[in-house]
């Protein structure tokens, strides 16, 4: 499309901005490919929520080796603010949402050698089924979309809809600063 002139009312970019080397280009280029009044959906994991699913701290790089950066709820609307004259934001999390309060420390539990073998000397001696994984020990994860802000170590994906493009070309020039001799 880049290079005809085609203009788009609706620009969707879902779980790929954090797999991008260089966010601000490409939103530069998503506000040159939209209509004035049109509207960009994104979406991104919250660096904070997912590193305490994970059991690190908040300030660890992401530890998916495809992921250039991951955001918190602040960092992602400031850098659609510098684009987008309307930013709001919703927020995906578990239903409900005490399980982040809890599924980091049966993970970190069940990831302990001497529990590990406490578990499975419990099941062995009572010739029950050993189970393998954490995962199996836990309800399928349902989700939820939240309007209001829980807090970014609650949130596991961060949902963006923005409005008001703010082209280069439209944008008011930047004051001249003039220096007296």
């Amino acid at each position: 499309m880049a290079g005809h002139g085609a203009r788009f009312d609706l620009v969707c970019n879902l779980e790929n901005f954090e797999h991008l080397p260089d966010p601000e280009r490409f939103l530069a280029r998503v506000v040159e490919l939209m209509l004035p009044q049109g509207v960009f959906v994104t979406s991104t994991p919250n660096r904070i929520g997912l590193n305490r699913l994970r059991a690190v701290r908040s300030d660890v790089a992401p530890l998916n080796p495809f992921h250039f950066r991951e955001f918190t709820a602040e960092e992602f609307r400031t850098v659609l603010a510098k684009h987008f004259g309307d930013v709001t934001l919703a927020y995906q999390t578990y239903a409900p949402i005490e399980r982040l309060e809890w599924e980091p420390l049966l993970t970190t539990l069940w990831n302990n050698p001497a529990a590990r073998l406490g578990r499975w000397l419990q099941r062995a001696a009572r010739r029950r089924p050993v189970v393998e994984r954490v995962e199996e020990l836990l309800l399928a994860p349902r989700y939820q979309i939240l309007e209001t802000f829980p807090g970014d170590d609650l949130v596991l994906v961060q949902l963006a809809l923005c409005r008001a493009p703010r082209r280069a070309d439209a944008l008011p020039a930047p004051p001249v600063e003039r220096h007296r001799r």
